[in-house]
């Protein structure tokens, strides 16, 4: 969607709206610090293994006055909320703190790749993360891997309106989201929901490079190239080329009209619930179905592929394109408004046989691997 309110650096990396960044207080500062800090290393401890020095942190206040602690680690940083006296967000990424003081950031319309803004605004540590994508929390997906490999505008297939309508600055990151789910369910639960042509039309192989996460093909057409050739178009132009991520026919319809005719709408049905969506989300996440997820907090769509009990923190992809797209956050934070404009959406299989057929289209060591034989080969990779 289209971004107008100043927020603290992006909405790909941070879900608290800013409206005034570091603030002072008294020596109650470094009380509150203390206990983040241990919560934080503990956390850190627990999900990754890792102990890790802080470089620095600061206080920031959201747009209604609440206050957070946000500390730089050397990979990553933390959220902590002062009112809730939890985490809230960690994410993989590392920002001077100079940036954090004094940079408010506008998303707007002269944006033409987030991923490219994220380099050259923010200066981002890009170090290859090999498999710390996956937290040790209590209940991802069985391909986890590939969601938290999906960390370029060509892996996610990213475009928005201006890409084909100058001038024109709108988001389509619900179509975004169908696309990678259709993609997914395609390479990991049966192969039946693009054709041959299809298939070849919207995604190219990798070629061929000894990086797991790099195996998997990519969206062919993305951005400026050639985006009326693209998936999410497709999928738009499907739904009468409407913009409403808050409909739940902008994701069910264009889905049942791209599998009309094809072995897949035998095989997948369509799930989704408007409002609250926790336990049925961390439901589909149990059995293996990653959730599309929309909520008033963020404006956006995107991707849930994991959750932790303890900490109730949900493991998404924003689907912006940015390594810092992968991110836990705090369900109860991210989902409070007073709005009700919070819905998920997802594909499943109907409860019968299917065929299990699977495109042999990872290209890994120079071999072609189905994407459940690649997962195999991640898991015995991390057991070393």
């Amino acid at each position: 969607m289209k971004f107008k309110k100043i927020i603290l650096l992006s909405s790909a990396i941070s879900l608290i709206p800013i409206a005034s960044l570091a603030f002072s207080m008294n020596s109650i500062h470094d009380k509150n610090f203390e206990i983040a800090l241990e919560k934080s290393n503990d956390l850190l401890n627990r999900l990754y293994n890792e102990k890790q020095k802080y470089k620095f942190y600061t206080y920031i206040k959201d747009e209604e006055g609440n206050k957070y602690i946000y500390i730089q680690f050397e990979k990553r940083f933390i959220i902590y909320d002062l009112n809730l006296k939890k985490i809230i967000q960690i994410t993989q990424s590392y920002h001077k703190k100079d940036i954090i003081n004094k940079s408010i950031y506008v998303f707007g319309e002269d944006i033409k790749d987030p991923n490219l803004q994220d380099k050259e605004s923010f200066k981002i540590d890009l170090n290859k993360d090999t498999f710390e994508s996956i937290p040790n929390i209590s209940n991802v997906i069985k391909n986890a891997w590939w969601w938290a490999s999906r960390n370029t505008i060509e892996k996610i297939g990213y475009i928005q309106t201006r890409d084909f309508r100058p001038g024109e600055s709108v988001g389509m990151c619900e179509y975004i989201a169908l696309s990678n789910l259709l993609l997914y369910n395609e390479l990991f639960t049966s192969s039946t929901i693009f054709t041959d042509e299809e298939f070849n039309k919207y995604f190219e192989l990798s070629k061929g490079e000894s990086d797991i996460f790099e195996s998997s093909p990519v969206f062919r057409n993305y951005g400026l190239k050639n985006p009326k050739e693209s998936l999410p178009y497709k999928l738009w132009k499907l739904n009468n080329e409407k913009l409403n991520l808050w409909e739940i026919s902008s994701y069910y319809l264009p889905v049942t009209r791209f599998m009309v005719g094809k072995m897949g709408s035998f095989i997948f049905e369509s799930d989704y619930k408007i409002g609250a969506y926790y336990w049925k989300t961390i439901e589909h996440i149990k059995n293996n179905n990653p959730v599309i997820v929309t909520t008033t907090k963020t404006m956006h769509s995107f991707v849930v592929y994991g959750y932790d009990e303890k900490s109730e923190m949900l493991l998404i992809n924003w689907l912006w394109g940015g390594r810092r797209s992968i991110t836990l956050l705090n369900y109860w934070k991210l989902s409070e408004s007073a709005s009700p404009l919070k819905l998920f959406y997802t594909l499943k299989t109907k409860p019968k046989n299917f065929p299990t057929n699977f495109r042999k289209v990872f290209h890994y060591n120079n071999e072609y691997f189905t994407g459940n034989e690649m997962t195999k080969i991640y898991e015995n990779q991390r057991k070393i």
